[in-house]
């Protein structure tokens, strides 16, 4: 075989290959920076407004109630109002999850990526999905 005239084949088929694993492996693992979705997407702040909104309440609900309380039910009811506080951040932290995670899927489907993983994980690579995530969650 001659090589001179095998070498463009080669070329073209080695180059052909390179950008089919390139094409191949792209889009194949996304990012999500909660960080960001915490701070930006309007979902998120929400519910941060509802908790904080809720904390305030409890807060005065209790400065009211404790001057008519007698000391060893101070503590107690001081106990039940911030316990009552963390069900709801609880509950309010759960059901975010459970949107984000949806968001993340949707995204992730859509675009075809096989993982997705957290922005601090990552050192280099990878497609950041944080930006259509925060539009999908809203």
């Amino acid at each position: 075989m001659n090589w001179r005239r095998s070498w463009p084949i080669m070329a073209a088929f080695l180059l052909g290959a390179l950008l089919g694993l390139w094409q191949g492996s792209r889009g194949q693992v996304g990012m999500v920076d909660l960080d960001r979705i915490m701070a930006e997407s309007p979902r998120a702040l929400a519910a941060d407004r509802e908790l904080a909104a809720k904390y305030e309440a409890l807060s005065q609900r209790l400065e009211e109630e404790l001057a008519l309380l007698a000391d060893d039910e101070r503590e107690a009811r001081e106990s039940e109002l911030f316990g009552e506080y963390l069900q709801l951040k609880m509950d309010l932290e759960g059901l975010l999850a459970k949107d984000i995670d949806a968001a993340i899927d949707e995204v992730k489907r859509r675009r075809g990526i096989r993982v997705v993983v957290y922005r601090d994980a990552v050192k280099i690579g990878g497609v950041d999905i944080t930006d259509e995530v925060i539009r999908r969650l809203d």
